[in-house]
């Protein structure tokens, strides 16, 4: 049962009918045996939801944009980035795509 677009006899999805579009940005959690604590890089978040900004056509503002990106991430950052970051000498790449994402109604 799928709790969002679930169409079953029994139990309908809180969105029926929607389209659901999985982009896989944790590739090494595909292995036939799911390692526990999976991992992927950056930049492989950021060209997912660069992807599901464009859709499947990859092309912008042509109407099979995704209308709804969810996420459940977490990362660390280590004390002397979180420094860096504070003081802007450097910027997290991926909080420039998710602004984008917010920017355009994304959320």
């Amino acid at each position: 049962m799928n709790i969002v677009a679930s169409q079953d006899r029994d139990y309908t999805g809180v969105a029926p009918g929607v389209e659901i579009c999985d982009i896989i940005v944790f590739p090494y959690a595909l292995d036939s045996i799911l390692i526990e604590c999976s991992t992927t890089f950056e930049s492989f978040i950021i060209r997912g939801v660069e992807l599901a900004l464009l859709g499947p056509d990859g092309r912008p503002n042509t109407g099979d944009e995704a209308d709804v990106l969810s996420l459940s991430l977490g990362f660390v950052v280590p004390p002397e980035v979180q420094y860096a970051i504070s003081k802007g000498i450097v910027e997290i790449p991926l909080n420039k795509v998710l602004e984008e994402a917010v920017r355009t109604g994304k959320t």
